[in-house]
């Protein structure tokens, strides 16, 4: 089967790594190879085939999956995926069951979801961002813990140009924390930066207190003037005071 598309990309506009391949599901890859292949000793077997009611059936249960992780409810997600529920089903929007458990905060659901294979690299369609920028935009630390803990520092680069493209202190604390390189670059426009170009006051300190450096000539007026007009003055004045 093929990955879901754009997973290869970095995050939009930042110039973040590439994120790894998710994981594949084996009870879905076993539906798919009993789907697509011939049964043993006949070309026209095969029991996929004319069981419109098993597949209706799988979807009725993606579409409960989706339902329990968005409120919440643990149990039933563990119920759900015991009765082969798909943990990367989707919405028409490439909304996951981890990304809706993410957003509303529900670190219980998330670990549940990871341990039984919930990608975190799938890429909603719309806002083409993955599970760990919605996390940051909607300040979920613990689960942003959470996901770190799961994927370790093969993420934390990520989440802590998230965090500063957020100016979100804590979860650049915890990325940090699990191995984020202060100095970690992105790319804007072609060009690339230090991540701490871009931070807010808070997140800049936290920055410097591990180690970053501030490229000598890193603020050029064009910058300034967007970040001024732009409604970040707060930021423009606390990297022009250093």
């Amino acid at each position: 089967t093929r990955s879901p598309p754009g997973w290869r990309r970095a995050r939009a506009g930042s110039g973040a790594q590439a994120l790894p391949a998710p994981p594949r599901h084996p009870s879905r890859n076993r539906w798919y190879f009993s789907y697509c292949s011939p049964a043993a000793g006949s070309q026209t077997e095969r029991p996929g085939v004319g069981a419109p009611e098993r597949r209706q059936a799988m979807r009725d249960l993606d579409k409960q999956l989706l339902e329990a992780a968005e409120e919440g409810d643990a149990d039933k997600v563990t119920q759900l995926l015991a009765q082969g529920a798909n943990p990367n089903a989707t919405t028409f929007m490439k909304s996951t069951p981890l990304m809706k458990a993410s957003m509303g905060g529900h670190v219980g659901v998330v670990r549940i979801l990871l341990a039984h294979g919930a990608s975190v690299v799938t890429r909603h369609d719309l806002a083409k961002e993955n599970v760990f920028d919605f996390a940051v935009q909607c300040r979920q630390t613990e689960v942003v813990k959470a996901l770190l803990d799961h994927g370790g520092a093969a993420y934390a680069n990520y989440v802590l140009i998230a965090a500063t493209d957020e100016d979100c202190p804590e979860i650049a604390e915890i990325a940090l924390g699990h191995g984020a390189d202060p100095n970690a670059k992105t790319t804007r426009n072609g060009v690339e930066y230090s991540v701490i170009q871009f931070a807010g006051g808070k997140v800049t300190e936290i920055l410097k207190a591990h180690g970053a450096t501030v490229p000598k000539g890193c603020l050029v007026p064009i910058l300034l003037a967007g970040g001024m007009l732009g409604g970040f003055s707060a930021v423009v004045l606390c990297l022009v005071s250093r």
